[in-house]
């Protein structure tokens, strides 16, 4: 990427002790789950005398990949929500922004850094995740899949804290606002869904006449695409579908309605377009006020 303000990240991030830590940190985190994760599905496997089972390694597959996302979830905006804030602070951000550089280079010089600090989080990874090749169930592709969808999530949650860092005057304000939106997206879309299950199960128990009752579960169709902008619900679909859990997934979201046929099929590329819509609207908004304090 030929980008001043990538290179000059780059560089001090490349030098800084802090992302040795976070590496090890990160990796360590992963070793322990997977060696936990291990222990109690096959330690449990020999103490009723039967050996290692093809769905196990799965399982221990989808219990790595979803820890490693959250872990992302929680590392990325620490990242991006003071990529602008944190010039601010430092009295940098005059220079930056009168160093002939456009906005828009600016934040994708910010954005590139944190995501490219997380790709090489995944990929130093990949030795951890690899373990589930002893037994076999997921292939090269899959794993390479897996990758290409976490770098497209870490765009769409960077943009969120860029987002914020741009608007907001200090770190801390910007970091606590990226941080409820992401809880909003993850905890919060799937929160609304649980409350409309609740309530129409309720209605449901109290109605007499079953074709109502139905009626009322099909008018709840389309309140599942909120889903589709939750972030670990799309990481979840791919990982149910690598391990050939496509109908399981679909069982789940079909608890609170009707989904649409199509949209289940192509869940993940339509969550993923929906997402990068959005992360480009929050990077051309996020141009647009550094922008603004420029003039």
């Amino acid at each position: 990427m030929d980008n001043p303000i990538f290179k000059k990240e780059q560089k001090v991030r490349a030098r800084s002790p802090k992302l040795m830590l976070l590496i090890v940190g990160y990796n360590l985190l992963l070793l322990i789950l997977m060696v936990v994760a291990y222990v109690s599905i096959y330690g449990e496997n020999q103490q009723i005398g039967r050996g290692a089972r093809y769905q196990d390694t799965l399982i221990l597959y989808m219990l790595i990949g979803v820890f490693q996302f959250v872990l992302l979830l929680l590392i990325v905006p620490a990242f991006t929500a003071g990529a602008i804030t944190g010039e601010k602070e430092r009295q940098t951000f005059d220079i930056l922004i009168t160093a002939n550089r456009k906005p828009l280079a600016i934040i994708i010089g910010k954005l590139g850094a944190s995501v490219s600090t997380m790709l090489l989080l995944i990929v130093s990874s990949l030795p951890i995740v690899a373990v589930v090749f002893s037994v076999g169930g997921v292939s090269i592709a899959d794993i390479f899949m897996y990758v290409i969808v976490c770098f497209l999530e870490a765009v769409f949650i960077g943009s969120i804290g860029l987002f914020f860092s741009s608007v907001s005057k200090n770190t801390t304000k910007s970091t606590v606002a990226t941080y409820v939106t992401i809880l909003l997206l993850v905890i919060g879309t799937a929160t609304v869904l649980g409350i409309l299950y609740l309530v129409v199960s309720k209605q449901i128990n109290y109605n007499e006449f079953a074709a109502e009752a139905i009626e009322i579960v099909t008018d709840l169709k389309s309140a599942v695409w909120i889903l589709l902008i939750n972030p670990l619900v799309t990481v979840v679909a791919l990982l149910m579908e690598q391990t050939g859990n496509e109908s399981m997934f679909a069982q789940y979201i079909n608890q609170v309605g009707r989904c649409n046929t199509l949209i289940l099929e192509h869940w993940i590329a339509i969550s993923i377009a929906i997402q990068t819509v959005v992360a480009v609207v929050l990077i051309y908004l996020s141009t647009k006020n550094i922008d603004r304090i420029k003039k």
